[in-house]
């Protein structure tokens, strides 16, 4: 299978480091495997914007409603994160966000989360290219029964490697999509364990971030998640304040397509609570 379009821009350049042996080798394993979550005080909070996008593609009339709503054409998009650097915004990595919310890690000033659930391809051909020109960490949740099977819509296991490589993390959004709020124990168990033993074979880390399909959640699905080995998942409830006693249950702002500049100012300003429209016009 080709390189998953490589003339759209270089990856970030790789450091060389020194091959580890012996002690430092254990060290480094140590490191990479995942701490154990603490418990936050009741009640603890941390206000992390974290920002949902599905599609960046051209918006045009012809579209369905729904994925109308969810498509930025790639103008707004760039104007949104240059909106962000300006203003002194730090977006955070997968592993930035995770010790934030189960260690209490430290954060930049104005930390900000991108995230892109579904795995549309457009994200590797209209998004990359703005993120790494302004050096952003992203994370896209992908669906791994769409990855790689036939439909040029959705990104390959290719195009995910490449995308890693300059700094957007994959992660999950379960096997096929499945409202898991409404679905039997047992087709939760597959969808979370088979789409982390997918992503973790094909790309070769540890995966322990979901976003939930339709965003919902229960105690009995956040009960399975946690058995399943994640450790921070993403409804798509508005807000910026994220529960730390609720790692299961971030918050996020729903980007939508219909926004302008200014109205994506004034959500995130607001923490998504409350939205200038309610639907596209």
């Amino acid at each position: 299978m080709p390189n998953p379009s490589p003339h759209l821009y270089a990856p970030r350049p790789r450091r060389r480091t020194a091959r580890l042996t012996g002690l430092a080798a254990a060290i480094t394993l140590l490191l990479a495997a995942p701490l154990p979550a603490t418990i936050a005080p009741r009640g603890a909070v941390r206000d992390i914007p974290i920002l949902t996008y599905h599609r960046i593609d051209a918006r045009k009339s012809t579209l369905p409603k729904v994925t109308l709503q969810l498509t930025v054409s790639p103008a707004a998009f760039a104007r949104q994160m240059t909106w962000l650097a300006r203003s002194g915004y730090h977006p955070l990595s997968a592993a930035q966000l995770e010790g934030a919310i189960t260690h209490g890690a430290p954060l930049p000033s104005h930390p900000i989360v991108i995230t892109f659930d579904d795995g549309y391809r457009d994200v590797l051909e209209n998004a990359a290219p703005v993120l790494h020109a302004l050096a952003f960490p992203a994370i896209a949740f992908v669906i791994t029964s769409r990855t790689s099977n036939g439909d040029p819509s959705f990104l390959t296991w290719p195009d995910l490697t490449f995308l890693e490589r300059d700094g957007i993390a994959v992660e999950s959004h379960t096997v096929t999509h499945r409202d898991l709020s409404v679905a039997p124990g047992s087709v939760v168990r597959h969808e979370l364990v088979g789409s982390r033993r997918a992503l973790e074979a094909q790309l070769g880390h540890s995966v322990r971030l979901l976003s939930y399909p339709y965003g919902d959640t229960n105690a009995q699905v956040e009960a399975l998640v946690r058995d399943a080995g994640y450790t921070v998942a993403l409804t798509t409830h508005e807000g910026a304040r994220q529960q730390l006693d609720a790692p299961l249950a971030l918050h996020r702002t729903e980007v939508r397509g219909s926004d302008s500049l200014a109205d994506f100012v004034w959500i995130l300003r607001h923490h998504g609570l409350a939205r200038i429209h309610e639907s596209d016009s």
